[in-house]
């Protein structure tokens, strides 16, 4: 339970991927939605998805064609919510 609940959080599978070189969708990972700024949403690569660290079954997945719907989905995250784009 402990290694599905590791792997789970898409910070830790990032991590891993990377230690044992396999390529994965380019992720850009934030401890908190709250750090995000403009210039991250500027260096992102459109379009994207921003998602909670740890989500099941999809939920909390907001897909983002451009900088206004990036900035949306941003704001349904509580600022100390960990994340991902």
């Amino acid at each position: 339970m402990e290694i599905v609940d590791f792997i789970n959080c898409k910070k830790n599978f990032m991590a891993v991927a990377e230690a044992l070189g396999v390529e994965v969708p380019q992720t850009r990972c934030f401890d908190r939605a709250g750090d995000v700024g403009n210039a991250d949403i500027r260096a992102t690569a459109l379009p994207c998805n921003a998602k909670a660290a740890v989500s099941v079954s999809g939920v909390g997945i907001y897909r983002c064609s451009d900088d206004a719907e990036l900035h949306r989905a941003l704001a349904r995250f509580d600022d100390d919510k960990p994340i991902q784009i």
